[in-house]
C-alpha cells in the first residue's frame, strides 16, 4: 500500500476507500500457489465480501496491479464500475509465430512470456555477442519467464534505438549498449535474492497473469482510465537518448494498441511523472478516480 495514502486523503471525505496487501506481503497470511492473476482476484473478492464491503467496486491497479484488476473484471464483470490503471503493466497478443531469423518486426510485443523467446534472444546473443552466451544462459534459465522477457524487451529497444543511426555504428552501439545490459543483470541477480519471497512467487507466475490478462478482453462496458507516467528517471544519466526515446515509443505504442479495443476509454499522460504517479501526483489519480466514479454515475 505504498503511497496510497497520499491518494485516499484526498478521496476519503467523499467516498469509502480500501487498499489491502496481497497474501504473502507484510500484515497478510501467505496465500495458496500459484500466485498469478487469477489466485488474487479470487482472494480480492473473497476479502471484498469478509468484509462486508458490497459491490460495485472501481478498481484501481498500479504496474502489475493492471493485469491483477484486468483480469478481477473479467472473472467479476457484474462487481465492477469502473477501472483507473496507473502506469499499468500491459501484455498484449503474442506473434503469431517464432521467428525465422533475427529481421524482427519492431512491433512486436513480447510480454508475453513464450517457450520460443529464451532461444529467440540466445540466438541474437550468439551473432551479436557470441562470448557473452554461457553467461546469459545461466542468467535466463536461474530467473525464467520474466527475466527472459525483460532481456526480449531490452533487445527490440535496441533493435529499435539502432533504426536512427547509421548501419555502420550499429556492431559499435550494440556492444555499448549490450555492455550496460550485461552489468544491470549481474546486479539485478544479486537484488532478486532480496526480494520478498511473495514478490518472486508472482514474478514467477507473469506467464499465467499475462495470459490471462490478455483471455480478460472485451473488458466489461465500464470507464475506463489509463494513466501513463513519461518523465525520465532520474538515475538514467547513463541512458543513451536513442535508448531513452526508443523506450518511450514502445510503451506509448502497447498502451495505444491496448486502448484502440477500447474506444471510450481515456488515456492520460503525464511528463511530471515517471512509474510512480500515485506518489508523486496523487491529486491526478485521485481526478481520474473521481472522474471514473462521475461518469458511472451519469451512464447507470
Amino acid at each position: 500500500m505504498d503511497g496510497w495514502h497520499f491518494v485516499r486523503r484526498l478521496l476519503s471525505d467523499r467516498y469509502l476507500t480500501a487498499a489491502y496487501e496481497r497474501a504473502g506481503n507484510p500484515g497478510s497470511d501467505q496465500g495458496p500457489m500459484p500466485r498469478d492473476a487469477r489466485q488474487i482476484a479470487r482472494e480480492l473478492h473473497a476479502l471484498l465480501s469478509s468484509a462486508q464491503l458490497p459491490p460495485p467496486y472501481l478498481m484501481v491497479g498500479h504496474s502489475l496491479g493492471g493485469p491483477y484488476i484486468r483480469v478481477f473484471a473479467k472473472m467479476y464483470p457484474e462487481d465492477l464500475a469502473g477501472l483507473v490503471l496507473v502506469d499499468a503493466t500491459f501484455a498484449t497478443a503474442p506473434p503469431m509465430g517464432k521467428p525465422k531469423n533475427l529481421d524482427w518486426d519492431l512491433d512486436w510485443d513480447l510480454d508475453w512470456v513464450l517457450d520460443w523467446v529464451l532461444d529467440w534472444v540466445l540466438e541474437w546473443v550468439r551473432e551479436f555477442q557470441p562470448g557473452d552466451e554461457a553467461f546469459i544462459k545461466r542468467q535466463l534459465e536461474q530467473f525464467p519467464g520474466w527475466r527472459t522477457h525483460s532481456v526480449a524487451e531490452t533487445i527490440m529497444v535496441f533493435e529499435e534505438a539502432l533504426t536512427g543511426n547509421a548501419p555502420a555504428e550499429h556492431p559499435a552501439l550494440r556492444t555499448k549498449w549490450w555492455t550496460k545490459l550485461m552489468t544491470s543483470l549481474q546486479l539485478a541477480g544479486e537484488l532478486t535474492e532480496q526480494l520478498p519471497t511473495t514478490l518472486k512467487q508472482e514474478l514467477a507466475s507473469l506467464d499465467s497473469t499475462f495470459a490471462a490478462a490478455n483471455d480478460s478482453q472485451p473488458l466489461p462496458e465500464v470507464p475506463v482510465i489509463l494513466l501513463t507516467g513519461m518523465k525520465r528517471p532520474d538515475n538514467s544519466a547513463e541512458v543513451d537518448e536513442d535508448i531513452w526515446q526508443a523506450v518511450s515509443r514502445r510503451k506509448l505504442r502497447r498502451r495505444e494498441k491496448w486502448l484502440s479495443s477500447l474506444p471510450e476509454a481515456e488515456h492520460i499522460i503525464t511528463v511530471d511523472s515517471g512509474h510512480h504517479i500515485h506518489r508523486t501526483e496523487p491529486e491526478l489519480v485521485a481526478k481520474a478516480i473521481e472522474k471514473v466514479i462521475q461518469t458511472g454515475a451519469s451512464h447507470p
